[in-house]
């Protein structure tokens, strides 16, 4: 419920978030997924809600059912 009733704090529609050269493209664009402004658009809050959190590439490597044992 939360991931699609609130803004992120201090984001607004016009934010150009600015990460460290350091940071990953997938990095980047998992979080700017996540602090999406439009809360239906935003990471996880479609109808594959979790799923789609988990298949984004930057836990390409994550074995998710090891994790659930």
């Amino acid at each position: 419920q939360s991931l699609v009733s609130c803004h992120p704090t201090g984001i607004t529609r016009h934010t150009i978030l600015n990460f460290p050269n350091e940071i990953s493209l997938d990095a980047k664009d998992f979080i700017s997924k996540l602090l999406e402004y439009n809360p239906t658009e935003r990471l996880g809050s479609g109808i594959y809600g979790v799923e789609e959190i988990k298949s984004h590439p930057i836990f390409r490597n994550i074995d998710w059912k090891s994790l659930q044992r």
